[in-house]
């Protein structure tokens, strides 16, 4: 016999399926509920069915030496039936809060002569002494003079077939509201995440990031980029090799940047290291310094694809190495031409070959049948998509362009536009899926987009809540870094935050394996790899069942009006692809209430205008950033379409006119005209000692400067 346990987090919850799957007639389930200052466990409940009458899994009754009471607001018992807040008593409530006498009088009261820990939950007693979770007191909210308990909605969520876990919360900005996440039913639910793991403390630091070396079979594809990214690396990191490396200004946030590149360079036989000591110059040395060989390099290019790469590398050097020492912005690598990572995929052969898979893949779906609605997931330029739109006939799909920064989506429905193609552009983010767009498109495609994403389980996830039933997904990925990868995208990956806290080895690029394993977590069907390319790129398709249920807004609207009160309807649904789980592996309902705030689709409400010259001049950066007329003092940048990217361009414009340095982290807690303002004056020089033509002037700090 198999003894398995339940924590507190499957208590509470609607669990017939899983219950079911668990259950196997060899082993027995115990449920378990507790706090850490009480005994860890305190209650336990042996589950062999929920019982009739119930709507959840019982908290069952107290451990040996453990005993509950149910308590009113004015610290009687309740009655049995009467929900009240959960006291835990006896042998193992905690001594208090170590340093802190006022938290811990407030929460290990003395009855009756002996001390209590009050959980902040809710319960009750039914007759035969059975606890009742009902959820937490910090729960109940007030709406329209009722009093509600988030925990009946997200019960009530839950019971809908399609629905697997929900969540609510109440928006107090603005009118309150109740709003809802809900996570949806897959085929592929309750699966394991797999991992992708290192194999050495080597592959740890750097192996993620690094092409694979070429293993002299054939012509090596990335010969010509590998020579081209030598030239340039080897004049950026000179000052960091030999004894005097260590001293080399390099800035902390792409120190990171500054190891792989020396690494690289090492494993290219240009450096060379002994041990963990400093690099110095290797037996390529010589020969990727020597006179000429720059001009050597770029003859080369002349011809091929890497042609305007290699002029634009020719004046590169200074740039790469002000990005190191701090000096300049790696968001300044948005803006090139040539050096964008967008249009370094743009120039790839092997993307058009993709991409022409993909539209010629179109055609054939769409030869018979009305023009299929497309969406293309988190569009930055656009280029991509002119050149798939450009192989196929006008008007043969409704082609919609999702992204999280409405800026972007404009310039690249501006420049699709000027190709003669007419697509609808919706602002759409990764954490949340706005009810309109799920399950709304024949066909999505993901141009080099989905490796951006948190790991591909919720990437494709994601994707799947987007098709139609019968839809199918374009999965167009880079299987491995390239050369050219490490100076453009590696520098906008650290300035996102991939490194913060010595976090090297997380994944970044993936095969064709553990996307197509994917694409199988998330219940689609028919995966299939439909092109490989010799430089790296991989063209997958997977279709979702035709046959598939999942979450339909309205009438998921239509099922809770049915059997909640009015006041307990929430007003917008939000699809999520999972719930984000804090560090000790609870909901994180703090991170599920930013999500929503920021992504619920409420009417827009300006509010005041900004008062004084800070907040008018962060209004009206927010403005030029964000394609806006005007920016209310009370309105939150990530709500209005901004990204952690266009926070990290008002962050550097802020650092380039005042000089005060706005951490991402307090931007992301207080992302309002007027917080912002607080913490600028907060940071900066005192008001005597401000520039004459005042802090809103702005004028030394060009439209797009870094």
């Amino acid at each position: 016999m198999r003894l398995a346990l339940l924590s507190g987090d499957w208590i509470g919850l609607d669990l017939p399926e899983r219950l079911a799957r668990a259950s196997d007639g060899r082993c027995r389930l115990i449920a378990l509920g507790g706090a850490t200052e009480a005994a860890i466990w305190s209650n336990a409940y042996e589950v062999t069915e929920v019982p009739d009458g119930w709507r959840s899994i019982p908290y069952g009754k107290p451990l040996r030496n453990q005993k509950f009471r149910v308590v009113d607001s004015s610290g009687r018992d309740c009655p049995d039936w009467v929900p009240g807040e959960l006291w835990i008593g006896g042998a193992g409530v905690a001594l208090g809060y170590r340093g802190d006498p006022g938290l811990t009088a407030a929460r290990f009261p003395t009855h009756d002569g002996g001390r209590w820990y009050r959980t902040g939950d809710l319960g009750r007693y039914h007759p035969d002494g059975t606890l009742e979770f009902l959820g937490r007191l910090d729960h109940q909210v007030k709406i329209n003079g009722f009093r509600v308990e988030l925990g009946e909605i997200e019960t009530c969520l839950q019971a809908h077939p399609a629905v697997a876990r929900a969540v609510a919360v109440l928006f107090t900005e603005g009118r309150r509201e109740l709003v809802a996440a809900v996570v949806e039913h897959t085929a592929a639910a309750d699966r394991p995440q797999e991992r992708t793991d290192r194999a050495t403390e080597e592959d740890e630091r750097h192996g993620a990031f690094l092409p694979p070396a070429h293993d002299g079979a054939g012509t090596d594809p990335h010969a010509l980029e590998h020579h081209l990214v030598e030239v340039l690396l080897a004049g950026v990191v000179a000052p960091l090799t030999g004894p005097d490396g260590a001293t080399a200004p390099v800035c902390a946030e792409q120190r990171p940047v500054a190891d792989i590149w020396l690494e690289y360079l090492a494993r290219r036989s240009v450096l060379a290291r002994d041990g963990d000591a400093a690099y110095r110059h290797g037996p390529r040395w010589a020969e990727v310094t020597s006179p000429g060989r720059d001009k050597e390099v770029r003859e080369a290019a002349r011809g091929t694809c890497f042609e305007t790469v290699a002029t634009a590398l020719e004046w590169a050097g200074p740039l790469f190495t002000a990005i190191l020492s701090g000096g300049a912005d790696a968001t300044a690598l948005l803006d090139d031409p040539v050096l964008a990572p967008e249009a370094l995929n743009d120039l790839m052969p092997g993307t058009a070959a993709c991409l022409a898979a993909v539209a010629e893949d179109l055609r054939a779906r769409c030869a018979d049948a009305p023009p299929p609605a497309v969406a293309e997931w988190d569009v930055t330029g656009g280029r991509g998509t002119a050149r798939l739109l450009g192989a196929l006939a006008p008007d043969t799909v409704g082609y919609t362009l999702l992204g999280s920064s409405a800026p972007a989506l404009a310039k690249a429905g501006a420049l699709l536009r000027e190709h003669g193609h007419r697509p609808r552009t919706a602002v759409q983010g990764a954490a949340a899926l706005a009810a309109r767009h799920v399950h709304a498109f024949d066909a999505v495609v993901a141009d080099n987009a989905l490796h951006r994403m948190e790991d591909p389980a919720t990437a494709v996830a994601t994707m799947a809540l987007l098709l139609a039933p019968g839809g199918r997904l374009y999965l167009s990925e880079r299987t491995r870094p390239t050369p050219l990868a490490l100076v453009t995208a590696l520098p906008l990956e650290a300035r996102a935050g991939r490194f913060d806290g010595g976090r090297t080895g997380s994944g970044w690029l993936y095969g064709a394996d553990r996307w197509a394993a994917a694409c199988a977590e998330a219940g689609l069907c028919d995966v299939r790899v439909l092109r490989t390319e010799a430089t790296g790129e991989v063209l997958l398709v997977a279709d979702r069942p035709a046959t598939a249920q999942g979450v339909d807004g309205d009438e998921l609207r239509r099922w809770t009006a049915e059997r909640l009160p009015g006041h307990m309807v929430p007003a917008h649904l939000t699809v999520l692809p999972a719930l984000p789980l804090s560090g000790n592996g609870k909901v994180d309902r703090r991170r599920i209430r930013t999500v929503l705030e920021q992504s619920a689709d409420r009417p827009r409400d300006a509010g005041e205008p900004p008062r004084g010259a800070t907040e008018t001049f962060v209004a009206e950066r927010w403005t030029k950033l964000l394609g806006l007329d005007s920016v209310g003092r009370d309105e939150n940048f990530f709500r209005l379409g901004g990204d952690s990217m266009l926070a990290t361009r008002f962050i550097t414009e802020v650092r380039g006119a005042w000089g005060v340095e706005l951490p991402m982290r307090e931007v992301m807690r207080a992302p309002t005209v007027a917080g912002l303002s607080v913490l600028i004056d907060q940071l900066g020089p005192a008001a005597d000692e401000r520039p004459a033509d005042g802090w809103g002037n702005g004028d030394d700090c060009e439209e797009g400067a870094v």
